[in-house]
């Protein structure tokens, strides 16, 4: 009676309309105002994305580039891509940077449920849905435009074509050219999806779902659309030269490649074995805490997936382990593969939760399948939503009352508002603060300054350093002990700088939150 009950509300889209507008409201709700201020990496995209559309170069001149230099370390370009149309649309301003990882965020919302309800059944689909509405981290990724994450979105998508693709080899071919451009958003990528791919498509054969020469045509789009950031890796390990073609260019970064210094792989057995194990640990740890110290990345008290539910998530792998053995369903396997590629990564990885976001979503799943395993009972079952949904109150009570005080000073709140104030009323020489990280790359979007005007201007502490140091550019200087008194026609200071300034008497003050402008009359 339960169950047809159950099926009788589910039967309704009502129910799945409503948990998508909830959805989409935490996601909406203040956005481009919470998180407070903007990430250095976040501008650093953005600005790409700007010079890209105005000028067909990145910032350091590459011309339509398969992966940015950005730092100098390297930074994966298809989030640059997809912040484009919205930057042509509305400027180079916050939001504007934030919007494609919002639609990515509302996307997962509906690829996700559909792919658990292919793997499972609607039930299970709507209790994934359920927990991904109110999901923390997917919350927070949402909201602001972090480059790394949108790599488990299209790893998402790949997979939910993948199973489509047992059905129809069409699918399949949609489902290679997905993970080859997975490996553009992230560098973790390039260990992940071949592992998942081998462990999937070893079931797929196996089982024979489908046939060796069905995999003919994925096979070749895969490596057309991989090649390029294929070369990019070759290019960056062995120093060949940069790239340049009518359509893309790899660049040869001036700095230690982000994918060279990551890994653990190299050196004596003994330490290698000795690091992965130590990795494996901090993975643990960080399934288990839901937490790694960074305020952008998990608000304590409420983790990834909320602090008590990782007992679930075990009691989800083991029941999908269970299922896969005693009823041969291959459908799990490729969430169990989905969770095994994320923990090889683990392994030869230095983890916190940006580089190991590809395990979230099979963690939610996994979620979701304990909980439904407890669900036996009409009481259990409510039970289980209303605890849920009181720790989703309290984390949107957090997140919207006080986590803009958290994160602002971390993402520099209120500097962008003091350059601008200081830019717009003079046309001479700026003196701006470096005690914000990277404080250039705000300038160059804030201020929308050509990328050609950067490239003839930029003065770096070390050309060839990882990250680089911009000392000046254009009429901007960095740093206070860097500035000439008598040329600087403005100066934008942190509050610390800023009570210590000495002030001319023709100077003009604009206070801001976090940041001062002090601009000649």
């Amino acid at each position: 009676m339960l169950i047809r009950k159950i099926d009788g509300w589910l039967l309704r889209p009502w129910s799945w309309i409503v948990l998508f507008l909830v959805g989409a409201l935490v996601r909406i709700l203040q956005f481009g105002a919470i998180p407070a201020g903007f990430n250095q990496d976040e501008a650093s995209t953005a600005y790409d994305a700007y010079a890209l559309l105005h000028a067909g170069i990145d910032r350091t001149g590459h011309h339509l580039p398969v992966m940015l230099v950005a730092w100098g370390s390297g930074m994966d370009a298809i989030a640059s891509y997809f912040a484009i149309p919205s930057i042509a649309l509305l400027g180079p301003t916050i939001v504007a940077a934030r919007i494609p990882h919002l639609l990515a965020g509302l996307l997962a919302l509906i690829v996700f449920p559909l792919l658990v309800w292919r793997t499972v059944d609607r039930r299970a689909a709507l209790l994934a849905l359920f927990l991904l509405v109110i999901n923390p981290w997917h919350i927070m990724i949402s909201r602001w435009g972090l480059d790394p994450n949108f790599f488990p979105l299209l790893f998402l998508c790949g997979v939910y074509c993948l199973v489509r693709g047992m059905r129809s080899s069409s699918w399949l071919a949609a489902s290679a050219i997905l993970f080859a451009l997975s490996l553009y958003a992230y560098g973790t990528a390039f260990l992940t999806v071949p592992v998942f791919l081998f462990l999937s498509s070893f079931v797929l054969l196996v089982r024979q779902h489908v046939r060796m020469r069905q995999f003919v045509l994925p096979l070749c789009l895969f490596a057309v659309v991989a090649l390029p950031i294929a070369w990019y890796v070759l290019v960056n390990t062995y120093g060949f030269p940069s790239v340049e073609t009518p359509f893309f260019s790899i660049p040869k970064l001036p700095g230690v490649p982000r994918f060279a210094t990551v890994s653990v792989m190299g050196g004596h057995a003994s330490s290698l074995f000795a690091t992965l194990l130590h990795n494996l640990r901090d993975l643990w740890r960080l399934v288990w805490t839901q937490d790694d110290g960074l305020p952008w990345n998990a608000i304590p008290g409420f983790g990834t997936l909320y602090l008590f539910s990782t007992p679930f998530v075990l009691l989800g792998i083991a029941a999908c382990v269970e299922r896969s053995v005693r009823l041969h369903d291959d459908l799990s396997i490729f969430f169990l593969a989905w969770l095994l590629s994320a923990i090889v990564l683990g392994a030869v990885l230095s983890v916190n939760i940006n580089r190991i976001n590809i395990i979230f979503f099979p963690l939610i799943f996994f979620l979701a399948m304990g909980l439904r395993s407890l669900m036996s009972t009409r009481a259990a079952a409510a039970g289980i939503v209303a605890g849920y949904t009181i720790a989703f109150v309290l984390f949107s009570l957090s997140y919207f009352r006080d986590y803009p005080a958290m994160i602002g000073p971390p993402f520099f709140a209120s500097f962008m508002d003091a350059v601008d104030a200081a830019a717009s009323r003079t046309a001479g020489p700026i003196c701006i603060t470096d005690h914000v990280n990277m404080p250039y790359i705000f300038v160059l979007y804030r201020e929308r300054v050509d990328p050609r005007v950067f490239l003839r201007t930029v003065r770096y502490e070390d050309p060839h350093a990882e990250f680089d140091r911009v000392l000046a550019f254009d009429r901007y200087t960095f740093g206070l002990s860097r500035c000439d008194p008598s040329h600087m026609s403005a100066y934008v200071l942190d509050k610390g700088e800023a009570a210590a300034f000495q002030k001319n008497t023709d100077m003009q003050e604009y206070s801001f939150p976090l940041y001062t402008a002090f601009v000649r009359t």
